[in-house]
């Protein structure tokens, strides 16, 4: 993923970066409308084990592509005229987080991929055992969520390109606390129906996802990318870890199998979204003075 948005940085102009990350991105959404209920069949078929194959599989015919099919990208750098290895020397990364507009892209990084992976990992259990939706019908809704992410991924990028970072993102970020709260807590007498509140919570995440992505983008120089993005997935995952891990020491299980204490863990989500367009305000203003 890293060195895929490098690529698109390094080939693609800023003013159209936005629409070219919604393209890229719309593969998530793909990814939702086959990949969830083609797992859940698969383990319903061959036990839980046979999707692991199934994705080892889809692994190495992608490397087959990858070498077959991917032209040779070289990214800029000092030395064109040897093909980037990318190098993470200890110079190199203090070199990099000297600059407070990667500190804080870093951080951004955090609170965005935080406030989503509080929720996702827990949605399937909270949508069978506290809304009564039925196992059967997760598949169908995992594909309706992934078809919305998908269509309107494109169009998300258009609006990034048209109206900036920060105020997709502040829209993005204020969906995403109102849609959690309707959805997922106890807070209010009416929640929205499970399908809606599924479906308008892929589209924030999509929403957000490509307005922070294309901000952060912009924010290595050319013969940086590739490091600059690395790191940026490693600090992607420990983010999306550390919030899981956290939900398993808030949450318990009720004796009818429900989850307690969502409450407190929308509220942490809420929380983390929200710092989101503070951040990628400063970002984009540091960027503008360069």
């Amino acid at each position: 993923t890293s060195i895929s948005f490098a690529m698109i940085s390094d080939t693609i102009d800023s003013k159209r970066r936005g629409s070219a990350m919604g393209v890229v991105m719309s593969s998530f959404g793909i990814a939702s409308v086959l990949g969830v209920p083609m797992g859940l069949e698969l383990a319903r078929l061959g036990g839980w084990r046979l999707p692991f194959f199934f994705v080892a599989t889809l692994a190495v015919m992608v490397i087959f592509a990858v070498v077959r099919w991917l032209p040779e990208t070289r990214l800029n750098s000092k030395h064109d005229s040897r093909p980037v290895i990318v190098r993470v020397a200890v110079a190199d990364l203090l070199s990099l987080l000297s600059r407070s507009e990667v500190r804080m892209s870093y951080a951004l990084t955090v609170v965005v991929m935080s406030a989503g992976f509080l929720i996702i990992p827990n949605i399937a259990a909270f949508l069978q055992f506290n809304a009564h939706y039925p196992r059967e019908h997760l598949g169908l809704l995992y594909m309706m969520g992934g078809a919305v992410s998908f269509l309107t991924m494109r169009a998300i990028g258009r609006v990034v390109d048209e109206y900036g970072s920060f105020s997709t993102g502040l829209v993005g970020a204020l969906c995403f606390v109102t849609l959690v709260c309707l959805g997922f807590t106890d807070f209010f007498a009416l929640r929205m129906p499970v399908p809606v509140t599924f479906v308008c919570f892929m589209f924030c995440m999509s929403l957000r996802n490509v307005s922070y992505n294309t901000l952060t983008s912009k924010v290595p120089h050319p013969d940086e990318r590739a490091r600059f993005q690395s790191l940026q997935s490693t600090v992607q995952h420990l983010a999306s870890a550390s919030a899981g891990v956290l939900t398993s020491v808030i949450l318990e299980e009720g004796s009818d199998g429900a989850l307690l204490h969502m409450n407190s863990v929308v509220l942490l989500s809420s929380l983390c979204a929200l710092v989101a367009p503070g951040l990628i305000f400063l970002i984009q203003a540091k960027l503008v003075k360069k």
